[in-house]
């Protein structure tokens, strides 16, 4: 089945006109600011919960999370398209919803989070680092321009700093324990330094190098976030060994009007078999594939149900 024979078919006129009336938004919703994603059966497991084996393919995990680009703008951008030549390439992957911010919570929450645009929400329940932590393994949200010396910070933004691309902060509610793994992306250069890394790692770019600022101009901010990927992997990535590199996007542009939420993803590493995937996978299976790798358990419904991913191992 084709990428357009997959699109949502159910969405229809209310997409179209809140199209017409966001043209100007940052993220594209439904008539609440929120649409679902139709999740590919063949990315889902016959049976709930159960893991692969052959675990851990990996002693770290980074993730770092651009923001919406069309997979074909994407993959045709020359650095881009040498990355997923140098990793494993997945064709047919999907983000979850749109807004960008239920993305974000899904991808560590493995849940489905209804947010409407923009607007910031406090959510309880576990997340992947809350697994980690029961389990003695580390983690951390290193995040671009995050403010110093103000403690945990949990508003909006503040100048190209943004809440919403910065997932763990909406678990946060208040308890300075939550918010001590969120750190300034100055951190993540310290501890590489010092060989340090956590076992898990979030990688939130700020507005500057996200791929999705000027919003009126996406192939400007495409062609801003691929360059700072190229700077930000030649400076780290012959540290990073045995570490799992996802580079993703949180979700598709969708000015064309085609809801499938095609969307580029790449891993990277020792550990992956450069090629093309064409296997179909979402946010969740990315989750549940970490989970299973450091042996912490599902962390939702979304990922537990999810097929991890294992044809990419060397």
């Amino acid at each position: 089945m084709g990428r357009r024979d997959r699109v949502i078919r159910g969405c229809g006129f209310a997409c179209v006109i809140v199209t017409l009336l966001c043209s100007g938004c940052v993220s594209v919703g439904g008539p609440l600011g929120f649409i679902q994603t139709a999740v590919d059966p063949d990315s889902r497991q016959r049976q709930c919960g159960s893991t692969a084996s052959g675990w851990p393919r990996f002693e770290r995990v980074l993730i770092i999370v651009f923001e919406n680009q069309n997979f074909e703008d994407v993959i045709n951008d020359y650095r881009f398209q040498a990355l997923a030549k140098d990793g494993a390439s997945f064709t047919h992957f999907q983000g979850l919803f749109h807004p960008s911010y239920s993305n974000y919570l899904a991808m560590v929450s493995g849940r489905k989070i209804v947010t409407h645009f923009d607007s910031q929400v406090n959510v309880e329940g576990p997340t992947i680092g809350d697994r980690l932590a029961a389990k003695q393994k580390t983690w951390k949200n290193y995040t671009e321009g995050y403010p110093k010396g103000l403690g945990c910070f949990t508003g909006d933004s503040l100048d190209r700093y943004t809440r919403k691309h910065v997932p763990f902060m909406s678990f946060v509610n208040g308890k300075k324990e939550r918010c001590e793994p969120i750190a300034n992306a100055e951190e993540f250069e310290k501890d590489v330094r010092a060989g340090s890394l956590p076992h898990y790692a979030f990688y939130s770019p700020d507005l500057d190098h996200d791929g999705h600022d000027p919003v009126g101009h996406p192939r400007a901010g495409l062609g801003k976030a691929a360059r700072w990927l190229t700077g930000f992997l030649k400076q780290y990535r012959p540290s990073l060994k045995n570490t799992l590199v996802v580079v993703t996007f949180d979700e598709s542009r969708n000015d064309d009007g085609v809801f499938d939420n095609h969307i580029y993803t790449v891993f990277l590493g020792d550990m992956v078999k450069p090629g093309e995937y064409d296997t179909p996978y979402n946010h969740y299976n990315v989750l549940a594939t970490v989970a299973d790798n450091f042996g912490v358990g599902r962390v939702g419904d979304g990922d537990s149900c999810a097929v991890p991913i294992e044809e990419v191992w060397r």
